[in-house]
């Protein structure tokens, strides 16, 4: 009985020291311009910084998102934080990354499919007779 007390403390403690950033949207403005300070960010003019500042608020109610759920992985502001969708498409390969993770049958190279009765081996001629 002592023992499954001591782990059920254990397991209670362990739950409660999860150190995972959950962001207040409230305080998005002073979190962007510490932000704009950590990551020497500049910006053309006012109009581009409030784009950037759109892109970092979405960016931490992901983060947000991606902390609640049960993961071992911890998120946190970085220095994409600011980025729009354009900019991830470049610095992603022209793809929007998921934190989903995405079916392995998606990824297969298309000729792992193929089966020996699809190859059309007697359409196959030798070119070195006449």
């Amino acid at each position: 009985m002592r023992s499954i007390s001591c782990i059920l403390l254990f397991v209670v403690v362990a739950m409660a020291s999860d150190n995972r950033p959950q962001y207040n949207l409230n305080d998005a403005p002073a979190l962007f311009e510490k932000f704009i300070k950590d990551y020497n960010r500049t910006y053309k003019d006012e109009a581009d910084k409030a784009v950037h500042f759109e892109a970092f608020k979405k960016s931490l109610n992901k983060i947000n998102e991606a902390n609640a759920k049960q993961s071992t992985a911890t998120f946190d502001i970085n220095k994409f934080a600011d980025y729009t969708p354009e900019e991830s498409k470049h610095l992603f390969g022209f793809r929007t990354m998921s934190m989903e993770p995405q079916p392995t049958e998606d990824i297969l190279h298309p000729n792992t499919r193929l089966s020996v009765a699809s190859l059309a081996f007697n359409t196959m001629t030798d070119n070195n007779t006449k």
